[in-house]
This record gives structure tokens, C-alpha cells and sequence, in this order.
């Protein structure tokens, strides 16, 4: 009499390359995920940072009225004021402290070195700039430039914060 064929044990070939494959796709998964993520808070950091700016100049600005009423803080994109060494040890006049608070608010976005203390990163292509409104409001806007989010290869977006300064 013929014995009878024992029960297969273990895994065939096939169902190990099949579970690899699943595994493979997971872990592609993941790693999407991880990069996507970390691409969300480099924007979340760079749009924290610009609201931070932003609010910044405005109580910058509520602190000289006087010179904000004057105009003397009405600066486009990119133009950087004035360095003014009195204001760091003593007082100066509003318009000279206007100046200063612009160079360094625009000094800061940009991550220029200040010679104030460690470098702060500044926001990619960043820019500033304070207008003021036909009613007497500013407006403040902060500026920068991040990867577009369509993933297309080499382009980047303008983004943009703005608050309505009243005083």
C-alpha cells in the first residue's frame, strides 16, 4: 500500500513574494505620508512666522502713533528703512524710530544678520510691506514663497498674510 502524501508545511514561494509586494506598497505609503506631512509644517511654520511678523509691526506701531499717523511707516516690499543706533541704548525722535522698527522688521523677514544676537531664518523671498487705506487704516501684509502643493517639479507659490492696522 502506498502511503499517503503529508500535508504541505510552510509558505509557498508565491504567497511570500505576494506579501512582500503588500509590504513594499504599505511602506511607499508611509513614506508619502511622512514626506507630505513634513512639507505641512514647513508651511505651518513659515505662515506661524509671517503672523508673527506681522503682529510685530503692528504693535510696533501702536507704540509710535504719532509717527504711524505721519505716515513715516508706509514702506512697499522690500525697501528696508534705516538703521538708527541711537534708538537701541536711547531715545529718538518717532520718525527716526520708525525707520529703525522698519529696518529691522524687514531685516528679520528676510533673515538678514541684525548683529543683535543668532540668526533667525527669515521666510523664503520674503517681503513686507505696510500701506495705508483711503479711511486711515493700514494695512499690513507679510509675503513669502514656498513648493506649490500640486508637487510640480520646480514651482513655488506666493503666499501672503495681510491684518488691517487701526490706531
Amino acid at each position: 500500500m502506498l502511503a499517503k502524501p503529508a500535508a504541505q508545511g510552510g509558505f509557498s514561494l508565491v504567497e511570500v513574494l505576494i506579501a512582500g509586494l503588500v509590504l513594499a506598497v504599505g511602506a511607499l505609503g508611509m513614506m508619502s505620508l511622512q514626506i507630505t506631512s513634513i512639507n505641512n509644517v514647513a508651511s505651518a511654520q513659515n505662515r506661524t512666522q509671517a503672523v508673527f511678523l506681522m503682529n510685530d509691526m503692528a504693535n510696533r506701531m501702536r507704540h509710535n502713533k504719532a509717527a504711524a499717523a505721519d505716515g513715516r511707516y508706509i514702506t512697499d516690499a522690500g525697501s528696508g528703512g534705516a538703521r538708527v543706533t541711537d534708538c537701541e541704548l536711547a531715545g529718538c525722535s518717532g520718525e527716526a524710530l520708525a525707520q529703525h522698527d522698519i529696518w529691522e522688521w524687514h531685516g528679520v523677514i528676510i533673515g538678514a544678520d541684525m548683529g543683535f544676537g543668532p540668526l533667525v531664518p527669515g521666510l523664503p523671498e520674503g517681503n513686507g510691506a505696510i500701506v495705508e487705506n483711503a479711511d486711515g487704516s493700514f494695512m499690513i501684509t507679510v509675503s513669502w514663497q514656498e513648493q506649490a502643493r500640486n508637487k510640480a517639479q520646480g514651482r513655488f507659490e506666493r503666499r501672503e498674510v495681510s491684518q488691517r492696522l487701526y490706531l
